[in-house]
């Protein structure tokens, strides 16, 4: 009997294994889509307390540089693949060292890297006028940054991407030109605004950083040009099928000013920035989105040639940190209403990608006023960062500024609707401003089961931890 049906039988079996691979396939991009948007495995539920963790560096700060052999103004973070933090900085003495540092978990330097805990980059004859926030890539276990140098052979501006190996400890000299791609837009420029990087992201096997220039840019007609080069992240090489040569220019408007968010949606690219709209004497927020392939832009829905207003009267920060992220379909990008520095309030903006509009659900009709305090000693409060916790809330971080004093704020709101999560900090309604003496940066970085803020402490640059 089984033998006459047996044909059928294993027909029957071959189409279920398929049926079951599929439904497992089918599981892993649901699962593996959650983890891309910022979930880590295992703690979807897993929302920040806002407790400090004490038992981070000592009594819960970590100091970058606790022996001060660095003049550090500025400093930003990432983690590694490993746990590790990585921080960076340009050594103020001179300017012509790039500092890394590695810091574990538990809030010590890992004197196993490099050299005692620091790897130092230099180039003859290169000072080092400013660089973005580094972002980590798992696939080549490295770090990328952009840097704007200026040569003292002969005073010329140049933009520069690096790539250093965490596993090796050095710039990969495989990379580009001895380990860095030279961005030089604006042509041996002596103008200090030239090629200037302002934010980098990574997507499949490229780097994309946005680059901000001034005149005598090839594209200049008011105001400064904006391109975003796409690089192959294993080779330092310009993708010459993207764009103009490897280079999208983005008009935001006729007074552009800068791109200040790198995100990506599908197969596109969506680039966020401001600009001057002198018609209106009013900064405008807009988002450009155009194809990761060619760099062509968006069809239209409501925008022109890829560029969707957000609103009036809106700008960011100046500061070379993302000002956007992307959870599913939907685009957060913060934002200040006002012009004028006393009126300035900070606003968190929600848009759908799928339609290219606002989400009305989301504060008042998808802009978000995220006053952190009400006391008007605090003339501006400026978001500088944001991240997403484990299960999905929103973490902002900034600075709030009184006539003699700046100090951090963090706060943790919903990403559906745009309201403040009253469990986070609950004794201070979701959001606080750290008038301990943390200093000035107020920048967040999110992990599985906390987060760390950046900033200073003392006058000396560092982290805190918290849960």
């Amino acid at each position: 009997m089984f033998r006459k049906y047996r044909t059928y039988f294993y027909l029957v079996l071959f189409l279920f294994s398929l049926l079951l691979n599929s439904c497992v396939g089918l599981f892993n991009e649901i699962e593996l889509s959650f983890k891309s948007s910022g979930e880590a495995a295992g703690t979807e539920n897993y929302s920040y307390s806002g407790s400090l963790d004490t038992s981070f560096g000592t009594a819960g700060f970590a100091a970058f540089d606790p022996l001060s052999s660095y003049t550090i103004t500025r400093a930003e973070s990432v983690l590694a693949g490993d746990g590790r933090i990585i921080s960076a900085f340009i050594d103020g003495a001179d300017d012509s060292k790039f500092v890394l540092v590695a810091m574990n978990s538990e809030g010590v330097i890992d004197t196993t890297f490099s050299s005692n805990g620091y790897y130092e980059l230099s180039f003859a004859n290169i000072t080092f006028e400013s660089f973005t926030t580094p972002i980590y890539d798992n696939d080549t276990n490295s770090i990328y940054v952009g840097l704007q140098t200026l040569d003292s052979s002969d005073s010329t501006y140049k933009g520069r991407l690096v790539k250093i190996d965490l596993t090796t400890e050095q710039i990969d000299t495989g990379f580009g030109t001895s380990g860095y791609v030279e961005v030089d837009l604006c042509v041996n420029s002596t103008n200090s605004n030239c090629s200037d990087p302002q934010v980098i992201n990574i997507s499949d096997n490229y780097i994309y950083m946005a680059i901000n220039t001034r005149p005598p840019a090839p594209n200049n007609t008011s105001g400064s040009d904006n391109y975003i080069s796409k690089i192959n992240k294993q080779t330092g090489t310009l993708d010459l099928g993207f764009a103009d040569s490897g280079h999208l220019y983005i008009s935001l408007g006729t007074q552009s000013e800068r791109i200040k968010g790198i995100d990506f949606y599908k197969d596109d690219i969506l680039a966020t920035g401001y600009l001057w709209d002198g018609s209106l004497s009013q900064h405008r927020l807009a988002i450009g989105r155009y194809s990761t392939f060619d760099g062509s832009p968006y069809p239209d829905l409501s925008g022109s040639d890829g560029i969707f207003y957000y609103e009036n009267n809106l700008f960011v920060s100046e500061e070379k940190t993302s000002s956007s992220i992307v959870r599913g379909k939907y685009h957060y990008h913060y934002g200040f209403g006002g012009n004028a520095d006393s009126t300035r309030s900070p606003l968190l903006i929600k848009m759908d990608l799928s339609t290219m509009t606002l989400v009305s659900s989301f504060g008042s009709s998808g802009l978000f006023n995220t006053n952190i305090s009400s006391d008007a000693s605090y003339t501006q409060q400026i978001i500088t960062t944001q991240c997403f916790d484990p299960s999905g809330n929103i973490m902002i971080a900034g600075r709030a500024v009184t006539a003699s004093d700046t100090y951090p704020f963090i706060a943790s709101l919903s990403s559906d609707l745009g309201e403040f999560n009253s469990d986070f900090m609950s004794s201070n309604d979701g959001r606080v401003i750290l008038a301990d003496g943390i200093g000035t940066s107020g920048r967040i970085i999110c992990s599985s089961d906390g987060f760390y803020l950046l900033g200073m402490k003392n006058s000396v640059f560092g982290l805190k931890s918290f849960k």
